[in-house]
């Protein structure tokens, strides 16, 4: 997972370098929201946020990361049978207090993606970017 993580963070580096791009928001579902959490924590200046769909914590020990200005939404299933609820609740404790703002809401689903999950991700999305491509999302439950 660590490997991975700065593999990722690596490639995206490189990319906004070449292209003159700003820290893109990581939408993640599963794993790939564990890579994408293990990249805020890890690598926080890789990315500019971050929606976690069933993410767990991928880290048995996260570094402190500073993700200040960083908005973060995390939807969980209340009947998810590979991600349990402590676990989703410690990730959020881990990502807030390195100062993410963090967003989340436990959906009455499994650990399959429903349609209160686009959604959700689709209302984030659109009130957590400004016109200039900038963060403006407030640190609100949906």
């Amino acid at each position: 997972m660590v490997r991975r993580a700065h593999d990722l963070a690596d490639f995206i580096d490189a990319t906004r370098k070449e292209y003159g791009i700003s820290a893109p928001i990581a939408l993640g579902y599963s794993n790939g929201a564990n890579i994408a959490a293990a990249m805020m924590l890890l690598r926080p200046q890789a990315l500019g946020g971050a929606v976690l769909l069933r993410a767990m914590a991928p880290l048995a020990k996260p570094p402190r990361a500073d993700l200040a200005g960083k908005s973060i939404l995390l939807l969980s299933g209340q009947h998810d049978p590979i991600v349990p609820p402590g676990n989703v609740e410690g990730l959020a404790k881990t990502l807030a207090a390195s100062g993410a703002r963090v967003a989340g809401r436990v959906l009455p689903v499994g650990h399959q993606l429903s349609q209160l999950d686009v959604n959700l991700a689709r209302e984030w999305l659109s009130g957590s970017i400004g016109a200039e491509g900038q963060s403006r999302h407030a640190a609100a439950q949906v």
